[in-house]
């Protein structure tokens, strides 16, 4: 007889009013930048995501301790986000209820299989979700019992207010105070305040970007001018004939070994890159075959914290554009490739009026056929330890099976625990057509493969 999945809520869900301090903070670089996007593509996801299969003996009153005390460290998570005549600007907001805290659910009567899809269903249901950035806390946590011995933590945080590093701070610091090593609060000033911390790092950016700015604008304009705008992929893409669903996609995921990972570092060490610059140079090598453009621009985040804030959870990464030029072989592709990430990463403190700008459009024009997009991410890096033995971490809970898709092609690669990678690839195939995205794929498989070997 099929078991009757009944979910419970272990805690109540009433959700007091937000009030905070009224004194408004500058966005960061990196915010600024995701506003912006969010006006191109309002259907992008929003939120980054982390979800922990936690097998054993789980202390939760000692979880959900963690849980608050790092949302009283970290001022990020702290944060709305109001609209003023002179754009977005941001506000600390007091520390939630412990019952705003985080959502704890039951799910009885699963097997594990159905336990899993549940987990999964939430993954999807909270990354889909929107966000009032007026009302809502940025992150949501929820803790999901099917046992004693067996739970699911599934955090989401808004975008808006943290990159992948400060994802890794978050992971550390959670079971760090997790694991018996207390937090240290921030200190507050009378009004609640935090002294020293995020929003005082987003001030403190904001004046040096400010000093910076007019010295890289010239530099990003003689870039980007002769960038073409699109990615025309006509000569293969043609042949689709009539119109498809902006969601249907071509989709691989290649799974390196920990040996073809090791190769791939030892060639990266040698051309003086990193693997995650190699897998680029591969990359735009199959974008080229499907192309006669010269140039192309690959969107990538860069990290443009200053070094006081490495320690700080906080949106600090800025998505800028790499301009690879066309060159005649895998090998000179990654080589240009290096250079490029090198060269925007010298001038990555620009304002996001400069990028508009250099593309000679208003935000609402930007054609979003050119855009290409790749990413990197440390699954589980900093979260489970060798001195935790009933925490482990399921990859396969680490994001839903879908997301809202606008770039024309996207690249992920994600390190994982064993030092394996795992690189997905996803061509939208109303942008490029599906003859053009399968050949892609196959190519980027094939190249990468030639090079792990």
């Amino acid at each position: 007889m099929e078991s009757v999945i009944d979910v419970s809520p272990i805690s109540g869900r009433d959700l007091p009013p937000i009030h905070g301090a009224c004194r408004m903070f500058p966005l960061t670089v990196g915010q600024q930048h995701h506003h912006a996007r969010q006006l191109l593509q309002p259907s992008r996801r929003t939120a980054i995501q982390r979800s922990f299969r936690l097998a054993g003996e789980l202390d939760v009153p000692s979880l959900l301790d963690a849980v608050r005390a790092l949302v009283q460290r970290h001022e990020a998570l702290r944060v709305s986000f109001v609209p003023t005549d002179e754009g977005y600007r941001q506000r600390p907001i007091l520390m939630p209820s412990a019952a705003r805290l985080i959502n704890c659910q039951r799910v009885d009567g699963a097997s594990e299989e159905r336990f899993r899809a549940y987990v999964r269903a939430v993954l999807a249901k909270d990354i889909l979700a929107s966000w009032d950035e007026r009302e809502d806390y940025p992150f949501r946590f929820r803790l999901i019992r099917m046992s004693q011995q067996l739970h699911a933590l599934v955090v989401t945080v808004q975008h808006a207010v943290i990159d992948l590093r400060g994802m890794g701070v978050l992971e550390r610091d959670l079971w760090a105070h997790y694991r018996g090593k207390r937090l240290l609060e921030p200190a507050l000033d009378e009004s609640g305040e935090s002294v020293s911390g995020f929003l005082g790092a987003a001030c403190q950016q904001q004046q040096f970007v400010e000093r910076l700015a007019a010295r890289n604008a010239r530099f990003w304009k003689n870039r980007l001018d002769s960038v073409p705008r699109g990615l025309d992929v006509t000569p293969l893409g043609s042949a689709d004939g009539g119109r498809q669903d902006f969601e249907e996609t071509h989709r691989i995921e290649i799974d390196f070994s920990p040996r073809e990972r090791d190769n791939f570092e030892h060639v990266a060490a040698v051309t003086g890159s990193t693997v995650f610059q190699l897998l680029l140079g591969i990359f735009a090598s199959s974008v080229f075959r499907l192309s006669d453009q010269r140039k192309i621009l690959i969107h990538m985040p860069f990290d443009i914290r200053q070094r006081a804030n490495v320690g700080t959870l906080g949106m600090f990464a800025a998505s800028l554009p790499v301009v690879v030029n066309r060159k005649s072989t895998v090998e000179a592709h990654q080589r240009e490739v290096r250079d490029s990430v090198l060269q925007t990463a010298m001038h990555g403190h620009i304002s996001p009026q400069t990028l508009v700008d250099a593309y000679g459009h208003n935000l609402d024009q930007i054609p979003l056929r050119s855009q290409i997009q790749a990413n990197y991410v440390e699954v589980g890096r900093a979260t489970a330890s060798p001195d935790l033995a009933d925490l482990t971490v399921d990859t396969d809970y680490y994001k839903p099976r879908f997301r809202p898709l606008a770039p024309a092609l996207y690249l992920q690669v994600a390190s994982n625990f064993d030092r394996s990678l795992k690189v997905e690839l996803i061509a939208n195939c109303t942008s490029l057509g599906a003859v053009a995205a399968m050949n892609m794929a196959t190519s980027f498989r094939r190249l990468a493969k030639e090079v792990a070997s």
